[in-house]
């Protein structure tokens, strides 16, 4: 849903080489006798073959999987309190988004942005933990 997420590709392959050697396995079987140990070798040697071109024909394809976001601690007790407060109620607002997008798309893209800018606010926080009594208001106000 955001842009500033992280971003993990995965490679997920086809399993149609398997079918398509599975297939000619069966066709083999059907059209050629197979009476001998060598037509086995045979056939498994060219499966092979079989198999390696149906990889070329069904590459693998690209999956792009977001990593979930990882909220900062300050080392400050009382800071990282506020911390993990504040990202329940980013989490419950991004899951709000999800469950908003198909409905309104333009919301979401709003909502995205301002969980882009909570997390922002929450590292700095986790960065700056003197600076707590200035994001008071956002942490116990506006957030929730």
């Amino acid at each position: 849903m955001s842009e500033h997420n992280e971003y993990e590709i995965r490679l997920v392959r086809s399993a149609a080489p398997c079918y398509i050697t599975g297939a000619y396995w069966l066709l083999c079987a059907l059209l050629f006798p197979m009476y001998r140990w060598y037509h086995y070798l045979i056939v498994l040697l060219t499966s092979i073959a079989v198999y390696w071109l149906a990889g070329r024909l069904f590459p693998p394809k690209k999956e792009k999987i977001t990593r979930p976001r990882q909220i900062e601690t300050s080392g400050n007790s009382e800071v990282d309190r506020q911390i993990s407060a504040a990202g329940e109620c980013v989490k419950a607002i991004e899951h709000a988004g999800v469950v908003i997008a198909p409905l309104n798309n333009a919301l979401a893209i709003d909502i995205a942005a301002l969980i882009d800018d909570a997390y922002k606010i929450l590292s700095y926080l986790a960065k700056n933990p003197d600076k707590a009594s200035l994001l008071r208001r956002f942490l116990n106000y506006y957030l929730p």
